[in-house]
């Protein structure tokens, strides 16, 4: 099959298509030169002279040129250029594409680590993409870069590790994608939020257990938080304390306790865990 492209410039294309079986389709795709000065959402007529329809009008009389007040009311019509004054040819409305035709974002809890996966149906100038994490949902910070695709007609995919974020926070963590265009300008996608569903006691770890005197409390998987630590007998009397900060190991003297069975209450904002313990 022969298509036949205009050979000249026109508001109002003609392509020739040569024969096509029955109940076919043809799709034809082209691109539109439009000048940079053009400002999106503004109606633009074809032709030009002096003055041009409201832009938002509602009735087709009202008529405006550019800066000066809408007929309707006291404020400047946007846009510049006005050139029409009684067309009667169709509005444009400038309307230019997204840089990045953003598909799909997802982020899954896989062990201790996230997994964020995202795709584009297509991409135009794009330079980068910012992976930026928050605890709180508010405070988001950036945590590594991935690079885009320029500009692409092609569906792209995308993954990313956050390796060990489980062990950041034992609340639900938060994920959003920072689009940068080569020209700087940016776009965010929308936010995304993991939870590592695992139990807190196993998130806190107390080893060796039993142990004779000195015993490693793995705080690791807590955020920096202060902690309390209290060593309790099997009556619940407090024999021993320690204050400790979350996301560290601490190795723990406990030589002055009889032999026998005790408990370790951790205790911080956000969790209080207690655990068995042996001194032999």
């Amino acid at each position: 099959m022969t298509v036949t492209a205009p050979t000249t410039a026109t508001s109002t294309p003609t392509f020739g298509i040569g024969t096509i079986p029955a109940g076919a389709t043809v799709s034809i795709t082209f691109r539109a030169t439009v000048a940079s000065t053009a400002i999106d959402g503004i109606a633009y007529q074809a032709d030009a002279t002096v003055t041009y329809l409201d832009p938002t009008r509602t009735t087709a009389t009202q008529r405006v040129g550019p800066n000066s007040p809408y007929a309707s009311g006291g404020a400047s019509a946007g846009g510049t250029n006005y050139g029409a004054s009684s067309s009667s040819r169709e509005d444009v409305i400038v309307a230019r594409p997204l840089p990045v035709e953003l598909k799909r974002f997802d982020v899954v809890a896989k062990d201790l680590n996230a997994e964020l996966t995202w795709g584009t149906a297509s991409e135009l100038q794009n330079h980068q993409f910012n992976i930026e994490r928050s605890l709180d949902g508010q405070n988001f910070e950036r945590i590594n870069v991935v690079k885009g695709q320029g500009t692409s007609s092609k569906e792209v995919a995308y993954r990313y590790t956050d390796a060990g974020a489980g062990r950041l926070s034992l609340k639900p963590i938060y994920y959003r994608l920072q689009q940068v265009d080569l020209d700087g300008s940016s776009s965010y996608s929308p936010i995304r939020v993991v939870k590592f569903e695992r139990g807190t006691k196993a998130a806190i770890a107390l080893y060796p257990n039993p142990h004779q005197g000195t015993a490693t409390l793995d705080l690791t998987a807590l955020s920096s938080l202060d902690s309390q630590v209290e060593v309790m007998d099997i009556s619940g009397r407090v024999v021993g304390k320690f204050q400790l900060l979350g996301g560290l190991q601490h190795q723990l003297d406990l030589n002055a306790l009889p032999l026998g069975s005790y408990l370790i209450r951790v205790r911080n904002a956000e969790t209080v865990v207690t655990l068995p313990m042996v001194r032999n």
